[in-house]
């Protein structure tokens, strides 16, 4: 497990929402200015974030390495929510490397500078997080299902037998073409069906066309995976 950090939501029997998505700390880079370090982002930051403002509920879980920055750990828990931090001394955070060819149009090459430091249904083992309402998942088709199964079966071994809601985020590197039967597959899996899954990938990879005739924006996969559930 990790330790908690903030108990401002430990009242409430289930948070409303929790990422297993990552916290990224990124170098921006520029044509025209100078490059900026340290700048927080990761799915899981930001998904945290928007539900945060939502809902006081709202829980988290960080994996912070070695070289976590002190001043954006006190910023999170300002936040004031139920905060599970698990810190990897012999690691370092994860880093993203982001190149932006034109700052008008936002086009951007991005790049992983260390391992990722992604949470797992594991990390959440005896904690309150996982009784949470709703999960926002970030993974390829693969990864997705081992990750449902672990997470379901956490839960009903600790006694959280409720469906919990299941926002998927394809994971930006398996949103290929020729990977779109997986994704499809992935929603239809017997992991899945039954435990209100949504798929909503961010900006740019929701502009990634995965094949002709499925939208390229909002939910992704969502219209297809709705059909089968």
């Amino acid at each position: 497990m990790g330790q908690l950090l903030s108990t401002q939501a430990i009242e409430h029997k289930d948070p409303l929402f929790v990422s297993l998505g990552m916290t990224v700390l990124d170098e921006l880079h520029f044509s025209s200015r100078a490059a900026l370090s340290d700048v927080p982002g990761g799915s899981g930051l930001y998904a945290t974030l928007g539900a945060r403002l939502m809902d006081s509920t709202a829980g988290a879980i960080i994996i912070a390495g070695n070289d976590f920055p002190n001043a954006l750990m006190k910023r999170i828990m300002q936040w004031d929510m139920m905060l599970l931090v698990k810190k990897l001394p012999d690691s370092p955070c994860t880093r993203g490397f982001v190149q932006y060819k034109d700052e008008e149009s936002c086009q951007r090459i991005f790049r992983y500078l260390t391992a990722q430091l992604q949470p797992r249904p594991a990390d959440l083992e005896k904690s309150e997080l996982l009784g949470s309402q709703s999960f926002h998942l970030l993974a390829g088709p693969a990864l997705l299902q081992e990750m449902v199964t672990s997470l379901l079966s956490l839960r009903r071994d600790s006694g959280k037998n409720e469906r919990p809601l299941l926002a998927w985020e394809p994971a930006p590197a398996s949103c290929k073409k020729e990977l779109l039967d997986e994704h499809i597959q992935a929603c239809r899996a017997p992991e899945s069906i039954g435990h209100r899954l949504s798929t909503s990938p961010h900006h740019p990879a929701s502009q990634i066309p995965l094949a002709q005739g499925i939208p390229s924006s909002g939910g992704l996969l969502w219209g297809g995976c709705e059909q089968e559930m």
